[in-house]
């Protein structure tokens, strides 16, 4: 890698990105986890010198590890655990020296400002960081748009969120949350299968999420169809499915049953409203002349706004439930899963962004109060 290259890190609830600044795609995806000896004497196969495993070191062990995770609701909660693995990154995933490359790291979206501080600490004192920029996930997904103005609306891993974003700005007030995306769905529909006495591991129940769930455009309608037309034949009820593992199952209304709780939290547990609602919400949480501005343009984003029929649900329970004389616009870009990375390699290329860097000098000279006086976000 030449020095003086770019380097953009994502910091994922679920996953952590990494890669050059201009390039369309991340070099690398690994999951943000640490993983833990449970206890003494099961560890037989692994490596016995090994405090923790990181990243892509866990998946081969999980079972007998005790998992954590970084990041949790939006907020980084273990700055220890995510140090480790920056230094996994930067050491052993990337072998270089961070003396020689500028970083651009994401914030997560609910993050407080004080921990914000922490993350200049630790790459500057620990790592001796050339130069740092820190920016807001939700938005550089816009940005990947091509927006500095619009709502975002991100169905992650762990956590969704609706933020409004007024020239690079998230507006604070407006940002809403659910704590039910990608993992959640995963696990319900691990649920629903079990009710029909299937039992699928975690990597074969997120194949067929991906690969065949999808978005009911009228939930209500799609399960009274399927019950009352009798002329339907099984073989259009029914969806045969051959999983990588060349097991063979077949699955009917669970395929749309499970992405239901995005926009019904309550089946799920949950007493929050579903996504199209926070969405008018957080509308109309911004102020009232900001608000077309900021409506104008929807965009989704994150790896479960992929599931088919996501966008045209979101449209047309939007168009129902939002009664101001405002057209709402919802967009996604096919590349949406890795949005905010992407973002981060558009800005860090742009010639604009070079002046925008916080050096080790200004460290040195500003300390913690580099988060008012640097920080863009």
């Amino acid at each position: 890698m030449e020095e003086w290259t770019i380097l953009v890190i994502e910091n994922g609830t679920g996953f952590l990105k990494g890669g050059c600044a201009g390039d369309e795609l991340p070099q690398f995806v690994l999951p943000n986890v640490i993983g833990r000896q449970k206890k003494t004497g099961m560890m037989i196969d692994l490596e016995k010198s090994k405090s923790c495993f990181i990243c892509d070191q866990v998946a081969s062990s999980n079972e007998i590890l005790s998992l954590t995770y970084p990041l949790q609701n939006g907020i980084i909660n273990n700055f220890e655990d995510l140090e480790l693995i920056w230094e996994y990154i930067i050491n052993s995933v990337w072998n270089i020296d961070p003396d020689d490359h500028p970083i651009l790291m994401t914030l997560p979206t609910l993050n407080p400002t004080t921990k914000n501080t922490k993350i200049f600490e630790i790459m500057f004192e620990t790592f001796n960081c050339r130069c740092l920029y820190l920016q807001n996930e939700s938005v550089l997904s816009l940005y990947s748009n091509g927006y500095d103005t619009g709502i975002l609306v991100d169905v992650g891993h762990f956590m969704s969120y609706v933020v409004p974003v007024l020239r690079f700005h998230p507006i604070r007030n407006g940002i809403k949350s659910l704590e039910i995306a990608g993992a959640q769905l995963t696990n319900y529909l691990s649920d629903l299968l079990l009710e029909k006495e299937i039992s699928l591991e975690a990597e074969y129940l997120t194949e067929v999420k991906e690969k065949y769930g999808f978005v009911a455009l009228d939930f209500d309608q799609e399960i009274n169809t399927r019950k009352q037309n009798q002329s339907f034949t099984s073989s259009k009820l029914n969806k045969p499915i051959k999983l990588t593992n060349n097991e063979s199952i077949t699955l009917s209304n669970e395929l749309f049953q499970m992405s239901e709780p995005l926009f019904k939290p309550s089946l799920l547990g949950v007493q929050k409203k579903g996504i199209p609602e926070l969405i008018i919400e957080s509308i109309n949480s911004c102020e009232e002349e900001i608000q077309k501005e900021v409506s104008s343009k929807i965009v989704l984003t994150g790896g479960t706004s992929l599931l088919k029929g996501y966008q045209e649900r979101i449209q047309k329970d939007l168009s129902s439930l939002f009664q101001k004389k405002m057209k709402l616009k919802v967009s996604a870009l096919p590349e949406r899963k890795f949005s905010t990375w992407i973002g981060g390699s558009i800005l860090g290329s742009t010639a604009f962004f070079q002046n925008r860097w916080t050096t080790k000098d200004d460290y040195k000279k500003y300390g913690k109060s580099l988060t008012q006086k640097f920080a863009f976000y």
